[in-house]
């Protein structure tokens, strides 16, 4: 039977030394885990906030629409256009819905507001462009959405949508 000697020179505590390399990468590879995770949450609520205020753009165009199309229908008469939009050339009004936006609401340098364009107007038809703007802490969204509204003239019947189409 062998004896086992017991180690003495350069050979011993290499199992401390080899155990703390081991923990040492097991931190290291942990660390770099957490940071590719914490990366990823930060990318991931970035995209979300950006959807969330392109959504939001779109329904910013869609209130200047509703507001125009509310406006223009608020006393039927037989006056075939009675909304509330600039009727020179190129230039257009500007209805602001700071309030009505929560990513903005509060946001000092947030912005929320429609520019509502006359394009084509006659006696029966109006075309307008409205022109969407949002500004939050996710960045500057535009919409543009042109719409045609329609009345028989003289009937002093509402204006109704006649067509539809998101441009940008």
């Amino acid at each position: 039977m062998e004896v086992v000697k017991p180690c003495r020179g350069r050979r011993r505590g290499n199992l401390v030394v080899t155990a703390f390399f081991i923990v040492l990468g097991l931190g290291v590879i942990t660390a770099g885990i957490e940071t590719m995770l914490g990366e990823q949450i930060r990318q991931a609520s970035d995209i979300q906030s950006i959807g969330l205020a392109k959504l939001q753009c779109y329904y910013l165009a869609e209130m200047g629409l509703n507001h125009v199309m509310f406006e223009g229908n608020k006393n039927p008469t037989t006056n075939p256009d009675t909304f509330p939009v600039s009727t020179a050339a190129g230039q257009g009004t500007r209805f602001d819905f700071k309030t009505n936006v929560e990513l903005v609401r509060n946001n000092v340098n947030g912005q929320a507001y429609c520019t509502v364009i006359r394009k084509v107007t006659n006696p029966n038809n109006v075309t307008f462009q409205v022109q969407a703007h949002l500004v939050t802490t996710a960045g500057t969204f535009d919409r543009v959405i042109e719409f045609v509204t329609q009345k028989k003239a003289g009937t002093g019947q509402p204006w109704v949508m006649a067509g539809y189409s998101v441009i940008q």
